[in-house]
């Protein structure tokens, strides 16, 4: 299920690539606000496991479920996070 406060089907959309192509289980995009992450767009976790954290920049993270899959190809993911978060804030 998704949710969220940031609008961009295409972010919701390039996410759920992610969660099928890297078995991910839940994955959702944080913002850094002073010292906390905040919820922006994702696709709910289904269990209840520490998530995984990938840094995006120093604004934005990536959390999900089961980072291991997704790790080897994240350098190609992370900058196409990137192009769509800014595109988005434009």
């Amino acid at each position: 299920m998704e949710k969220g406060t940031f609008s961009s089907e295409k972010i919701v959309d390039f996410l759920r690539e992610i969660k099928s192509k890297y078995k991910t289980g839940g994955v959702w995009i944080s913002r850094k606000l002073g010292k906390r992450w905040s919820f922006l767009v994702g696709i709910e976790p289904e269990g209840t496991s520490p998530p995984c954290f990938l840094e995006i920049n120093d604004d934005f993270a990536l959390f999900c479920e089961d980072g291991e899959l997704l790790k080897r190809d994240w350098d190609s993911v992370k900058r196409k996070l990137q192009e769509m978060l800014y595109a988005d804030r434009t």
